[in-house]
């Protein structure tokens, strides 16, 4: 399973012992999940979360994450601000990761981001990726939200 983990999720995933995000670091460092990132304004991010930088490292070193081109991403950001109309666009970084990737879920506290990231105008087939908040949401790991970027 491939998973987009909102930068500022990531310390709620990894460094909490909040159970909502159990599942997801145990399908990340034990199972099959991977974490799906990329762009200058995820590693602009992820530089602020220092204290995670080693963790992404090793997830990297044990191919447990997918790194999209910085180029891709940042050219799908660019479309996706052209295409909203309002300056309010949450997390555009986020959407063209998940466009780009293909990408079917995505793991954030950001609520505000949600109308962004659910508007089927953004993905080139329309698919949406779902919303993973919380441990009732852990049925989204599974091998069917696997993509072929994280093969």
């Amino acid at each position: 399973m491939c998973i987009v983990i909102d930068a500022c999720t990531l310390a709620a995933v990894f460094k909490s012992s909040d159970l909502a995000f159990d599942p997801v670091r145990k399908w990340i460092l034990a199972g099959k999940g991977k974490m799906v990132f990329g762009g200058s304004t995820y590693a602009a991010e992820l530089s602020k979360v220092g204290s995670l930088l080693n963790l992404v490292a090793e997830l990297s070193r044990q191919r447990k994450t997918v790194v999209l081109k910085k180029g891709v991403v940042d050219s799908a950001e660019k479309v996706i601000k052209e295409m909203e109309e309002s300056n309010d666009v949450d997390d555009p970084h986020i959407v063209a990761i998940v466009r780009e990737s293909g990408c079917r879920v995505v793991c954030t506290l950001d609520r505000r981001s949600d109308k962004f990231l659910r508007n089927r105008r953004f993905y080139p087939n329309g698919t949406r990726p779902s919303i993973y908040r919380s441990n009732s949401h852990s049925h989204l790991l599974c091998d069917g939200n696997i993509v072929g970027a994280c093969v």
